[in-house]
This record gives structure tokens, sequence and C-alpha cells, in this order.
């Protein structure tokens, strides 16, 4: 793998599986020993060492770590030597890198000892050719199936991973004969079109979303940029039903990781009331709204693509025949016309992630309103949670012309916004009322946090 020699390497595994795969747990893997160079000179700091050290702990044997390779030391350190001759400190980088990508996989070495679940897969590409640098194996069943893939080369290559190599079973005789098995029937998946496969990626933290019988069908297709690598694993099936919301994720997904599939799902089922909300933001009426320069149409616009979101909401909660958004959406146009009247008032005071703020609080402030005889403040800061407003309110804002702080800031001023205990839901008056209502402000963590109040040993300030 130093030599990026990935045919030389796979014959090797190939040889042996075809001879008794039991022989790969006798092997002990290592990068560097005492006699060679260190696992530096020899592989570098960048993804090629990272992937090379992840082949190493995700193989059946054993994993043998050399004295300072995590530290990334570059000395020497042969059985002779009786101390180390340089003053080296670790690379904080490098034991970080280990830190996220590798130590988490060496927790799960039990995954990866054994030999009795381990194929070795050809990457065909999409010419029909066998890409020999590239390193796939399947090992474990149930809860702990993984798959590993690592490009042992410089370079770009896709393909699919569809069949194994041939692989040594005895007989109930004793006798053995060579067989292979599908990618499939490695991670134990069943042939069945309603059931769809999720698995995260162990060094990216991305999840992923596959059909179960494509892979039974046609293998798993990847792309490969150079050294990189990829451990599989929390392998999951789920089944699609009658909704198809599954089917939609993976078409919607083509193949792409994402942080969470549990939120992206939750994402795609609320699309139909963020559709709407991101229409809010198209084209120029908004913009001339913020400016303080808007015609009586860029309202009038306004107007309409806010009952919109409205019914988009009272339709997602079940408020449809009890809501009225048209009344709502008259009254939230004629506040944003008497807050956006006095451009030259305005700009001055307000910078742009500020004026998109109060237009944001002013549209979605009034939400609560569409569930009768409801806590209307409570009851929108709920539904701005619950309905995930906030990715796409942030969104609209960058469409809007701020930057990506700029447009997170005013989306979380305007959460802080719909948090706001208001001065008349306090009762009393004067500097007692005053300081009961601030009291309350700062009870919220949204509130602090937009305060910029923190705590250090034991006492708060205030940024």
């Amino acid at each position: 793998l130093r030599d990026e020699d990935g045919a030389g390497y796979r014959r090797l595994i190939k040889e042996t599986l075809a001879f008794d795969p039991e022989i790969l747990k006798r092997y002990v893997n290592f990068m560097s020993n005492p006699d060679e160079a260190t696992a530096l000179e020899q592989y570098g700091k960048g993804d090629k060492y990272v992937g090379v050290a992840m082949v190493m702990a995700t193989l059946p044997g054993l994993p043998m770590l050399g004295h300072g390779q995590v530290e990334g030391f570059a000395e020497k350190y042969g059985m002779e030597y009786r101390r180390a001759t340089r003053d080296e400190r670790p690379d904080p980088w490098l034991v970080q890198r280990h830190e996220q990508e590798l130590f988490p996989i060496f927790h799960r070495r039990a995954w990866f000892a054994e030999a009795d679940d381990f194929l070795l897969y050809d990457l065909v590409t999409d010419a029909g050719g066998v890409d020999e640098a590239v390193l796939a194996y399947s090992n474990g069943s149930g809860p702990s199936r993984s798959l590993v893939v690592y490009h042992t080369r410089f370079g770009t290559t896709a393909g699919t991973i569809r069949e194994s190599a041939p692989y040594a079973a005895k007989t109930a005789s004793g006798a053995k004969r060579l067989i292979r098995r599908s990618l499939a029937e490695g991670l134990g998946l069943p042939n069945d079109p309603l059931v769809f496969v999720t698995f995260r990626d162990a060094r990216s933290g991305l999840e992923y979303l596959r059909s179960a019988r494509d892979i039974w069908e046609r293998g798993l297709w990847l792309r490969l940029d150079a050294y990189e690598g990829h451990v599989f694993w929390e392998f999951r099936e789920v089944s699609d039903g009658s909704a198809g919301q599954w089917r939609r994720l993976a078409e919607r997904l083509d193949g792409g990781g994402v942080p969470s599939l549990e939120v992206t799902l939750r994402d795609l089922q609320l699309e139909p009331v963020h559709a709407p909300l991101r229409e809010l933001f198209e084209g120029r009426g908004l913009t001339a709204v913020l400016d303080g320069a808007a015609a009586a149409s860029d309202f009038d616009a306004l107007e309409r693509r806010l009952e919109s979101v409205l019914r988009a909401i009272a339709e997602a909660t079940g408020l449809s025949a009890a809501s009225d958004p048209t009344s709502i959406a008259a009254g939230v146009r004629h506040r944003a016309e008497q807050a956006f009247a006095e451009p030259a008032a305005l700009r001055p005071a307000l910078e742009l992630a500020d004026r998109a703020a109060l237009l944001g609080w002013l549209a979605l402030a009034r939400t609560g309103e569409l569930a009768p005889r409801a806590d209307v403040a409570a009851t929108s800061l709920a539904w701005f949670d619950e309905l995930r407003l906030a990715p796409v309110l942030a969104g609209g804002f960058r469409s809007a012309g701020l930057d990506e702080a700029g447009a997170w800031t005013a989306t979380d001023t305007v959460r802080m916004l719909l948090a706001l205990t208001r001065p008349s839901e306090v009762k009393g008056r004067g500097p007692a009322r005053d300081a009961r209502l601030v009291e309350r402000w700062l009870a919220r963590h949204a509130v602090r946090s937009a305060l910029g109040i923190n705590t250090w040993d034991g006492v708060e300030w205030l940024d």
C-alpha cells in the first residue's frame, strides 16, 4: 500500500481467501516497525496515511501501531535505541485526525477482527474493467456489518461493487470448494423492493440511503478521489410501505450523504410548508420592502405569498377548516407597511440583518392565530421549531442579500423575538414590572445567546 500497488495487495488477499480465509486472522498488519523507516517517512501525514491506517484497523488479524506513529514522530525507533535523540513534539493536527477518523474505528475493533464473514470485492468501472487500485471488503453480520472502501493511489475512479472474489468454503465432508457471493448477500440484505437500507460513514459521519433491491440487482456505485476511504457501518433496513417516503428521499439524495436521514426525511415531509416560505423571498419585491422602497404592488405580492405560507401551515397542522389565513396575512401586510414606510428613518437605524429579522418576525409572529383559542406567542414559537422553519428562513435571507453568517444571525433573532415575553403579559407597572419582564427574558436560552451572556468561573458575563 505504501508503493500504491493495489493489484499486488488484492492478489495477496485473494490467494489467502482461496486457500483458507482463517489465515487472514494470523496476519499482523503494520505501517512501520523498529527495523523500518517511520510511518511519517513512508506515508506522510495526509489522506494516504489515514487511508492506509483505516485499512489496517479494519482488516482481520492484528493491527499494530508503531511508536510515535499517532504523534507524527519522524525519528526511527530501532531496538538498539536506549532513548530518543530528537526533542519532538506531537503534531496536534495528526493526533486530531486519529481521534476523529481512526480511533472510533479501533473502538469497534471486534467488528473487523474475524474472517468468517469477510468478503473482498472487485470495483468494476463504467467501462467494464476491474480497477485494481480499489480495495473493497465487507465483514460482520447483523448490527456489526461493515463495508470498507479505499482508493490506493492518487487519481479519481468510479465504478460498481457487486460480486466478491472466490473464497474457500468447507463442505460437511471436509472438502473445500470456491464460491462467490454478491454484495447484497455479504451485507445480509433482503431482496425486497419495499426495503431500503440506511448506513453511516464512520469517517465523515454522513448517512446514506439505498434500495435493497437495487443493491441486489446492480450493486453499489461509488466515485472515489485520491486516497479516499470509507468505513460504512450501522446498516439498518427500513420498510417503505404505501407512502413511498423512503423512495422519494432516495430519489432526492441521488446517492449523496447527509448528516441525518431522519432530519432530511422530516424536511421532505415538510416540503409543502417550506416551498411557499421559500417563494416568499423570490423576486425583487422583498428586497424593495426591506429597503423601504416598496410600491403597493410589492406589498400585494407579499400578502399573497404570506397567505400561501399560512394556508400550508394550517394544512400541515390540521387546522385548515378552523383558521383564517386571509385576514392574518392582511394584518401582517398592514404592520409591514407601517414598519417599512420610512426608508430615510429606517435604514440608518437598522442594518440589513436587523431589517430582515424584523420582517421575518412580523411574518411569523401571528402564525399561532391559526389555532383558535391558542396561546399565539407560544404556538408561533412551537411551530417555528416543529416545522423546521429556521433553515428555510436562513436560505431566504441569503437570497435577500445577506451572507451566511448574517442570514443565520437574522434567523436566530427571529426566534428570539418569537420567544420574548411581551410587556403586556406581565402584571404591574413601573420599574418593578420592568425588572420582572427582564428576568423572564433572561430565563430563555435564545435571549441569553443573542445577548452574548455566558458563565465563566461562576460569574455571568454580558458581551
